[in-house]
């Protein structure tokens, strides 16, 4: 089929619809309105596609709201076609890729599982056929970040023989060689427009596919504002070593040699950037009205966003220091733009590399201060909680926080035994601080960055009890709960509305199973586990499970759609085909979707 007749084929299917995305979410909206009572509810079976001669279903994928209600619908279902020729690039995608990457080539031997038309369903809209279906350059297999926030529309490329192709928020675009030609897009508004690099130094932008600009020397980082009115590009029309900022088409700010940070700040139509010259040097954060001055040979570093403010921090090199800490010594100030207020409040300076946690849009910051304290400074910069040692460098890189989103703060740390030494394991312990007050103190070698449940507020540690790589003694404090557990956990996940917990754990063998709160949860052990999910009280789990070695994700790649996944719930295996499970906090269930005769449909466990 050539390249003409294959766009023309997507550009149909786009608009053949067995079941809108709205409708679905009306009633499942409706469903999770009703007073809830326990976990698994039954939520009404939706018919998602129907399968045609030939077809497979090979992958589901259910997104989610934060509460819960169904976002999006994903399934890829395949047919063989052995006649066809197989072009491949030489790599895994997703996985660390060659320098110089390859262009495209016939392979003579393709693998059996390689030899079939894909098809994506998406929200029961049919895309295909495809040689493969990848995300744009081949580095988030993650489908949630391919779809817009509303739900309504997703980005992604495929290969069509020797070329990838991309698919942007409704349109497809003109074909690329390489990953690295990929087209620069946002899709979290549906954004239509995406920047190429069609040859060295040449630059076009589309709009539904259709040339908008061209000939330009830079062009990306293109994002579009919240209610759709603003959209924002990087571009550098006459030289690449001078780019602005556009809105709408009109210059900003600039000109930059390189912009660092840029996007809308949430909430408004204005923009945020932080752009620096050739030599390194920036110039100034622009943050709607207000400009930040950065002063020479001074850094933007640790620049977060959330709905309520934008931080960062102005990193400083000191050559005095170098002699007092042995390494290259830098200052820190911390940086808060208020988006309501449009005010701006500084603070340091700090002397250490800074730990940033949010909670509820403000942020939180952990670091070493000018009298070599390590402290913990709330929003407003105030001190939460100080620690005065001898060593503040290596008790601030071995230590660990948390904060909930009630703004309470964890830290847990090493406390040497006497003639004990940071890097020594066994002549320390670990020790769990709540809002400055000492909870719990365990023989631990190590602990691992701690995770928040933020439907429950509840902070999980995992700390090592025998050595730190392959430990495979744990000790997990969750909320008010302390459980020592046994196995090499891969992967935890915490029930959203309880204080359990079930792990993916590798066994000696190098084989997997499922533990629940540190204990074996059944008998089960698999060659490869994935998708795992948990229901909200922690009563139930699933997960994808499989006899072929090696597969650890769910990814909509050839080798991974062979895998002959089959659901698990409780240490039970369900008959016939399902995609991944995932716990509805609105419909108190866990759904998934699943083959019925020849149609592909969305239903509870």
């Amino acid at each position: 089929m050539s390249v003409k007749k294959t766009l023309a084929v997507v550009l149909v299917m786009i608009f053949t619809v067995s079941l809108s995305s709205a409708d679905l979410l009306d009633r499942l909206k409706e469903k999770s309105q009703k007073t809830v009572q326990k976990d698994n509810k039954t939520v009404p079976v939706q018919k998602i596609y129907t399968l045609r001669d030939g077809e497979e279903f090979v992958y589901g994928k259910i997104g989610l709201f934060d509460d819960g209600r169904v976002k999006y619908t994903l399934a890829v279902v395949r047919k063989p076609n052995k006649e066809k020729p197989i072009y491949e690039a030489g790599f895994d995608p997703y996985e660390p890729r060659p320098l110089g990457e390859p262009l495209l080539k016939l392979n003579p031997n393709p693998k059996p599982y390689e030899q079939y038309d894909f098809f994506l369903i998406f929200n029961g809209v049919k895309y295909g056929p495809f040689d493969r279906i990848l995300d744009m350059d081949q580095n988030d297999p993650d489908t949630d970040d391919w779809v817009s926030h509303d739900g309504k529309n997703i980005s992604f490329s495929y290969v069509v023989r020797e070329k990838y192709y991309p698919y942007v928020n409704g349109f497809p675009g003109v074909p690329f060689w390489t990953t690295d030609q990929a087209p620069v897009h946002d899709p979290a508004y549906g954004q239509t427009e995406f920047a190429m690099e069609v040859r060295r130094y040449c630059f076009r932008l589309f709009k539904r596919a259709k040339i908008v600009l061209d000939d330009w020397m830079y062009m990306g980082d293109l994002h579009t504002s919240e209610d759709g009115s603003h959209f924002l590009y990087v571009g550098g029309e006459a030289t690449p070593e001078e780019r602005y900022v556009y809105i709408n088409h009109e210059k900003k700010a600039g000109p930059y040699y390189i912009v660092f940070r840029v996007g809308f700040i949430p909430g408004t139509n204005e923009f945020y950037c932080a752009g620096f010259d050739k030599q390194s040097n920036y110039h100034e954060v622009v943050l709607g009205e207000k400009r930040v001055a950065v002063p020479d040979v001074t850094q933007v570093t640790n620049f977060h966003v959330s709905s309520k403010k934008i931080v960062f921090t102005l990193e400083t090199p000191i050559p005095a220091l170098r002699e007092k800490i042995g390494i290259p010594g830098r200052k820190f100030e911390i940086v808060e733009y208020d988006i309501a207020s449009k005010t701006i409040r500084t603070s340091g300076p700090y002397f250490k590399q800074i730990t940033v946690r949010k909670a509820k849009g403000d942020f939180y910051f952990w670091t070493i201060d000018e009298k070599d304290d390590l402290v913990m400074i709330a929003p407003s910069g105030r001190i939460l909680e100080r620690f005065s040692i001898s060593d503040p460098l290596a008790f601030w890189s071995s230590s660990r926080v948390a904060v909930t989103p009630e703004g309470d703060w964890y830290i847990a740390y090493k406390k040497l035994k006497e003639g004990g030494d940071y890097d020594n394991p066994g002549t320390y312990t670990y020790v769990l601080h709540k809002n400055g007050t000492k909870r719990e103190e365990f023989d631990a070698v190590f602990a691992i960055a701690p995770t928040v449940n933020e439907r429950i507020g509840a902070v999980q540690f995992q700390f090592y009890a025998d050595k730190s790589v392959g430990s495979v003694k744990r000790i997990y404090v969750y909320g008010d709960k302390v459980i020592r557990g046994e196995g090499e956990d891969m992967e935890t996940v915490y029930a959203p509305e309880s204080l359990h917990f079930y792990s993916r754990v590798r066994t000696p063998e190098m084989r997997f199973r499922v533990n629940r709160d540190g204990r074996p949860a059944d008998d089960k052990v698999w060659d490869g586990i994935a998708a795992l999910a948990v229901s909200g009280s922690g009563d139930q789990y699933a997960a994808l499970a499989t006899e072929k070695a090696g597969f650890t994700r769910y990814w909509i790649t050839p080798d991974r759609l062979d895998a002959d996944w089959k659901l698990v719930v409780n240490g039970k295996v369900l008959p016939g085909s399902f995609g991944a499970p995932a716990w509805s906090s609105a419909s108190q269930a866990l759904l998934v979707l699943e083959q019925r005769g020849t149609d592909i449909v969305l239903t509870s466990l």
